[in-house]
C-alpha cells in the first residue's frame, strides 16, 4: 500500500519549555553580540569627532553615531524582552516540575500506606502480649533459680561498713610504702594504640609492627563524695605531692558527671580531657555524660588516670591558635549579619528607593569581611610549628579549612549582591527610557 499511497509523514514532537528557554536565550545572546559591536562603533565614531573641528565632516560623522545609538537602544530593547519572556517560561517549567513531583509523592505515599496496612493485618496485639507475659515469667523463675542456686551456707554476718573501713585503711598503706616499683611497670606499659607519637629529646618512642607512644605518668585519684552540697572532693597522688580538688555540678538539679570530674583533673594535672585515659576497678572510663555513680564510683574509691601533658611551648602555640579561632568566630557573625541584610532585601522588605544604596554599602561590608578573612588567614599560615606538635598541626589544619570555607561563602554572597545590583541597575534604566 505503501507504494501506491504513500508514507506518511512523521509528525514533529511538539515544542518543550526546555527547548523555547534554549532558543529564546541563544536569540538573547545574538543580541548581546550586536550590542557590543555598536558599541565599538560609537566609540570609533566618538574618537574622530573629538579630533575634528565643526563643519560639515563631523556632522556626517555625528549623523552616522546617533544611527548607530538608535540601533543600539532597540536591539537593547529587544534583549529585554527576550530576557523577560525566557524568565516567564523558567518560572512556568519550575511549576511544572513542581506538581510532577507532588504527584510523585504522593503516590508513593498512597503505596505506603497500603503496605503499612497489609503488614499491620498481620500483627496480632493479643499473641504479642501474650508473649511478653511468658517471657517475663520465665525471668522470674530463672531469677528464683539463680538466687537459689547462689544461697551461702554457715557464713557469719559481716558489716559491709566495717569491710570498706578496712579496705581503705589497706589502701592508704600500700600507698605510704617506699616501694613504687608496680607503678613504674604499669608505666612502661603501652598506651592506647590509635595515638602516634613524634620523637623528641624529652621523649622515647618505640618502633616495631606497631606503634606506641612514650611512657607517661600515672596517678591515682582517691574520690570522695560529699552529697550534702552536691560537690566532690578528689586527693591525687602522683610520688609525694597531694592535691584537694572540689568539683560541682555544671547544674544545681543533678550530681556531678565524669564530664565535670575530667575538666577538673585537666586543670589540676595539665592532662587535657581527650588524652586523659581513667580506669576504675580495671574498667576505662569513657562515657563523659554519665553521673559518676551510674559508673560505680562510690566513696573513698580510687581511680587511675594514665595520659600526657603537652609542653609548655605547644601549650603557648596552641593559645595563639584559640585567640585566632575566636576572632574567626567574631568575623563569621559579621559575613551572617550581611547574610541576613541580603536575603531580606532580595524577599522585598527594603522599599525601592532604597534598595541601591543598600546594596553598596552590603558590598563594601562583603568586600571588608573577605579582607578580614584573607588578614587572620595569613596569621595562620605564618605560625610555623614543629614536627611534634601534633595537636597544634591539627588545631591549625582544621582552623584553615574553616577560613577558606567562610572566603568562598564570602565570594558567593559579594557575586550574587553585584548581579542584584545590575538587574536593579538595568530597570531603572528601562523606566528612564
Amino acid at each position: 500500500m505503501n507504494r501506491f499511497f504513500g508514507k506518511a509523514k512523521p509528525k514533529a514532537p511538539p515544542p518543550s519549555l526546555t527547548d523555547c528557554i534554549g532558543t529564546v536565550d541563544s536569540r538573547a545572546e545574538s543580541i548581546d553580540k550586536k550590542i557590543a559591536r555598536l558599541d565599538a562603533e560609537l566609540v570609533k565614531y566618538k574618537d574622530q569627532m573629538k579630533k575634528m573641528r565643526e563643519g560639515p565632516a563631523k556632522n556626517t560623522v555625528k549623523q552616522k553615531a546617533l544611527r548607530v545609538l538608535k540601533q543600539k537602544r532597540m536591539y537593547e530593547q529587544q534583549r529585554d524582552n527576550l530576557s523577560q519572556q525566557s524568565f516567564n517560561m523558567e518560572q512556568a517549567n519550575y511549576t511544572i516540575q513542581a506538581l510532577k513531583d507532588t504527584k510523585t509523592t504522593v503516590d508513593a505515599m498512597k503505596l505506603g500506606v497500603k503496605e503499612m496496612k497489609k503488614a499491620y493485618k498481620q500483627v496480632k496485639i493479643d499473641q504479642i502480649e501474650d508473649i511478653q507475659d511468658q517471657l517475663e515469667d520465665m525471668m522470674e523463675e530463672a531469677n528464683e533459680v539463680q538466687e537459689a542456686l547462689s544461697r551461702s551456707y554457715g557464713t557469719p554476718d559481716i558489716d559491709e561498713d566495717d569491710l570498706e573501713a578496712e579496705l581503705d585503711a589497706l589502701g592508704d598503706e600500700l600507698l605510704a610504702d617506699e616501694d613504687n616499683s608496680y607503678l613504674d611497670e604499669a608505666a612502661s606499659a603501652p598506651a592506647i594504640p590509635e595515638v602516634t607519637p613524634t620523637d623528641t629529646k624529652n621523649k622515647s618512642s618505640v618502633q616495631r609492627k606497631y606503634t606506641l607512644i612514650p611512657a607517661v605518668p600515672q596517678w591515682q585519684l582517691q574520690i570522695q563524695k560529699l552529697y550534702k552540697n552536691d560537690k566532690e572532693t578528689f586527693v591525687k597522688h602522683s610520688g609525694n605531692e597531694k592535691h584537694s580538688i572540689q568539683v560541682a555540678s555544671q547544674q544545681e538539679d543533678r550530681e556531678p558527671t565524669l564530664q565535670d570530674m575530667a575538666v577538673l583533673i585537666e586543670q589540676v594535672t595539665g592532662v587535657p580531657v581527650p588524652f586523659q585515659k581513667l580506669i576504675y576497678k580495671g574498667k576505662s572510663l569513657k562515657e563523659l555524660e554519665q553521673p559518676l555513680s551510674a559508673l560505680g564510683v562510690k566513696n573513698g574509691c580510687k581511680v587511675m588516670l594514665i595520659g600526657k601533658r603537652n609542653s609548655p611551648e605547644e601549650e603557648a602555640e596552641l593559645k595563639k591558635l584559640k585567640d585566632l579561632e575566636k576572632s574567626v568566630e567574631q568575623i563569621a557573625n559579621k559575613l551572617e549579619e550581611v547574610n541576613k541584610e541580603f536575603t531580606s532585601i532580595q524577599k522585598g522588605f527594603l522599599a525601592k528607593d532604597l534598595q541601591a544604596e543598600a546594596l553598596k554599602q552590603l558590598d563594601k561590608r562583603i568586600k571588608g569581611t573577605a579582607e578580614q578573612f584573607m588578614k587572620t588567614l595569613e596569621q595562620i599560615d605564618a605560625i610555623n610549628l614543629p614536627e611534634n606538635f601534633s595537636d597544634c598541626k591539627l588545631k591549625k589544619k582544621g582552623l584553615v579549612k574553616r577560613v577558606q570555607v567562610f572566603l568562598a561563602q564570602c565570594d558567593t554572597i559579594e557575586g550574587n549582591i553585584g548581579q542584584e545590583m545590575d538587574k536593579l541597575q538595568s530597570k531603572n534604566l528601562a523606566l528612564a527610557e
